[in-house]
């Protein structure tokens, strides 16, 4: 059954990615003539910088694709995007293909950059071919490219007692984007050059920088793509829907009762594919017990860890699938017999759960699926088969 549902729950997914993913948010595109037009742009993947667009404007049926020869400029959600005509490093960043070429090898391309901060000095960020490159620039100047590059140098070596030679071993760095930015931040007095020499060639480096330049100049900045991860943390109390099965020593299945459930959840969003994915971490305590004959106590701790994808279907609500791992850690796991001979399971189990559900602001509502677990004495004979599902209610704090 268990099988059955994580299959369903990845094909899914699967079909969803490819028929409604890549669905069309609320944007702008400026046309090359200046003119500012309100459309549906469609958002392919928020990471890799697009060389067209595909746009739907308002009344019209049939979307268009539009390319760096007919917009200057576009954006949707929290991202911006502008054509410009840069220099394009050509060069490898693939430490298997590195050359011994410090310089770039600069090509001239109009693209598409993305817009990362909006202020007195703005900072741009192009993605093709997995490699991440970085432009500035300050007032109203040109875009130029902030200049990083691995490379290779002669390493001497010892070939044998008598001769020696050179191998291309010892990677080195191209850290010119350091002296353009201590030129060009150099009017204001928070940026020393110890400072700057300690800013990476990354986004969240380069971001931060910007910012703070901005801010030191009294110029207000704005910044898009945002790829900072939410951490959410939701209370989730329920309800068990728990059956449970001793077949191995006495013939006796419990009908289905429900019991009190009760968990904190850890939600870390992913920053890409519009927030859509969520790493879920939850410890959930579960009191299940059973009558005579057998008299069971059953308390654990459920530690659960997996994914959630959330669906959106209106501004505030939204449908989500889920699936984890569960490690079942026993509290108390004590029985008796009908013979009066008592028993207890101490050992660690490991499970899956499948569920999904809907939520509307900070509440979501879920229906949850467990797969079986059989639970052990010490001496490793199993004892009882227990299976359950939850009604989970939960509320984001």
């Amino acid at each position: 059954m268990t099988a059955k549902l994580l299959i369903f729950f990845f094909g899914f997914i699967i079909c969803f990615k490819v028929f409604g993913q890549n669905g069309y948010s609320n944007g702008y595109i400026i046309t090359i003539d200046g003119v500012k037009k309100d459309c549906l742009v469609r958002n392919k993947d928020t990471f890799v910088t697009p060389n067209r667009i595909r746009v739907l404007y308002p009344n019209e049926n049939e979307p268009k694709d539009l390319g760096t020869d007919l917009i200057k400029e576009f954006g949707f959600e929290n991202h911006r995007f502008i054509r410009a005509k840069v220099n394009i490093d050509q060069s490898s960043q693939d430490a298997r293909y590195l050359s011994a070429e410090s310089r770039p090898n600069w090509i001239e391309k109009e693209v598409f950059l993305r817009f990362l901060v909006d202020g007195k000095a703005d900072l741009f960020h192009f993605y093709e071919d997995g490699k991440e490159l970085y432009f500035f620039r300050m007032d109203t100047l040109e875009i130029v490219p902030l200049v990083y590059k691995l490379y290779l140098t002669p390493h001497r070596t010892s070939l044998s007692e008598n001769t020696r030679g050179y191998q291309l071993s010892a990677a080195a760095k191209n850290l010119t984007f350091i002296s353009q930015l201590n030129s060009s931040f150099a009017n204001c007095p928070d940026f020393k050059k110890y400072t700057i020499k300690s800013i990476n060639y990354n986004r969240s480096s380069l971001v931060k920088a910007f910012k703070e330049y901005n801010s030191c100049m009294n110029s207000s900045s704005e910044t898009y793509s945002d790829l900072t991860m939410e951490v959410k943390f939701r209370l989730r109390p329920g309800i068990d829907l728990s059956t449970s099965s001793f077949k191995y020593y006495h013939n006796t299945v419990y009908d289905p009762s429900m019991n009190f459930r009760f968990g904190v959840e850890m939600a870390l969003i992913l920053p890409y594919n519009k927030k859509k994915w969520e790493i879920l971490i939850e410890p959930a305590f579960q009191n299940y017990t059973t009558p005579q004959p057998i008299d069971l106590k059953y308390q654990s701790i459920e530690l659960s860890s997996g994914l959630r994808y959330k669906i959106p279907i209106a501004a505030e609500t939204k449908l989500f699938l889920n699936t984890q791992l569960v490690i079942d850690i026993p509290l108390k796991i004590t029985g008796k017999w009908p013979n009066t001979t008592s028993f207890e399971s101490n050992s660690l189990r490991m499970l899956n759960t499948t569920g999904g559900g809907a939520s509307f602001k900070k509440f979501q509502l879920e229906y949850r699926f467990y797969s079986k677990r059989t639970r052990f004495d010490g001496l490793g004979a199993p004892i009882f088969d227990f299976v359950k599902s939850s009604i989970i209610l939960s509320y984001e704090l």
